[in-house]
């Protein structure tokens, strides 16, 4: 961030808003976005990228800095968008009322209250200073020093979303390859912790259970997961053997870079004294004010009867829940929800970072020969309770955040993913 103290006024933030129906927003990323996010930090502003869902999906570019310095990029990044989707106008698929339906069921996932609409008319640009109530929410849910650092790992991130959008552009950005782009970077995130790949996995399976215990009643979603790694397999455990054992290549080394560095950071801010533990309580009252009591028994611990398999064995192993307490479960939790954020920016939907997810955690018996249903079926064994997981608290409750920044949740249609 830039020192106030250069006279040019106090540190202050844009945003610039490129409201964007097309669903996949990867040419405009590539094209328009990420290089103004590129230009801006090249001239010393704060910098990153986010997309959202709330009055029409859209992608925000933040910049931070001096206000006189912040306000006159900003508007010069909305020229250059404006011009951009002038020559490049996104196309929606959807109806208004579409976009609403599906901007109330994100609401209900991201504990995200109405209003939703009204929707700003697709390609519109607006620059404003940024919305301090909205800051403010964030802030009060998962804390002001989890705050920091999740834009902080946002803006590092811009190198790995700049490698992402131009490998999907090589392929057609098809969902094969933001398949492909999952299973890497995930694969690359196990090489930044201590445990390597037996140690990172168990944060992909605890969000993959979770989804399908609530997602896939009938076993169906499982089952095409099961069918594609019946095809690929092999590849995928190629793939994932060759990233985790450090031969990540070209673009793959950008994850893998951010990964290190959103350990390091984690790790430095926890030692420092930061909070990021979250707050459970705000996450129970946010699901209880949507008035709808499925989401309000999901976040509930004393409501929630519904658990995988995985969750029940965990709860087992380590009844005290020692494990949340734990640096190493924070620090993960807090790099892998930074890295599911910059995955939903790059067009991956929720049903293809949980088929990437599947892949992956097949691929470990293959590699190691770890087996979390021996480790965990098994609580009295040495270390039974020593797996580190995300997302789902064996209480019940969420503590990972993943659902409030629009993770994914421009939805479409994915037939044919699995």
């Amino acid at each position: 961030m830039s020192d106030p103290a250069d006279g040019q006024g106090a540190v202050t933030a844009w945003d610039v808003v490129l409201y964007h129906y097309r669903p996949d927003k990867a040419r405009a990323l590539r094209e328009a976005v990420l290089p103004l996010a590129r230009r801006a930090a090249a001239e010393g502003l704060a910098a990153h990228v986010e997309r959202h869902w709330r009055f029409g999906p859209h992608l925000r570019l933040r910049l931070r800095g001096p206000e006189a310095r912040v306000s006159g990029a900003a508007r010069r990044s909305a020229e250059a968008l404006r011009a951009w989707a002038a020559a490049h106008p996104s196309v929606a698929d959807r109806s208004d009322e579409q976009l609403l339906a599906e901007a109330a069921a994100a609401g209900r996932a991201e504990l995200v209250a109405p209003p939703y609409g009204p929707l700003v008319p697709d390609n519109t640009v607006v620059a404003a200073p940024v919305d301090r109530s909205a800051e403010q929410a964030l802030r009060s849910l998962i804390g002001a020093e989890s705050a920091d650092l999740r834009e902080e790992l946002l803006r590092t991130g811009l190198p790995a979303l700049d490698s992402a959008c131009h490998f999907l552009g090589a392929h057609g950005d098809t969902p094969q390859a933001r398949v492909q782009l999952v299973v890497t970077a995930l694969a690359a995130h196990a090489t930044a912790h201590p445990d390597g790949l037996v140690g990172a996995h168990y944060s992909v399976l605890s969000h993959l259970e979770d989804f399908l215990v609530h997602e896939d009643p009938d076993g169906s979603l499982r089952a095409g997961f099961e069918r594609r790694w019946e095809r690929t397999g092999r590849a995928v455990t190629a793939l994932v053997g060759r990233i985790t054992e450090g031969g990540a290549r070209d673009w793959e080394r950008d994850w893998a870079h951010w990964s290190a560095n959103a350990w390091s950071l984690a790790e430095r801010r926890l030692a420092a004294g930061a909070d990021l533990g979250g707050r459970h309580a705000a996450y129970r009252e946010r699901a209880e004010a949507l008035g709808d009591r499925a989401t309000a028994e999901r976040w509930n611990a004393e409501l929630r009867t519904r658990y995988s398999e995985f969750h029940r064995l965990l709860h087992r192993s380590d009844p005290d829940g020692a494990m949340w307490r734990r640096p190493d479960y924070l620090i993960n939790r807090t790099g892998t929800n930074g890295l599911y954020r910059l995955l939903a920016i790059c067009d991956v939907r929720p049903l293809e970072r949980y088929l990437a997810a599947h892949l992956l955690v097949r691929s470990v018996p293959e590699l190691t020969g770890h087996r979390w249903q021996a480790l965990l079926g098994a609580p009295e064994a040495a270390g039974a309770g020593q797996a580190g997981t995300d997302g789902t608290r064996a209480d019940g409750t969420r503590t990972d955040g993943m659902y409030m920044e629009g993770a994914g949740m421009d939805r479409t249609r994915l037939e044919g993913v699995a």
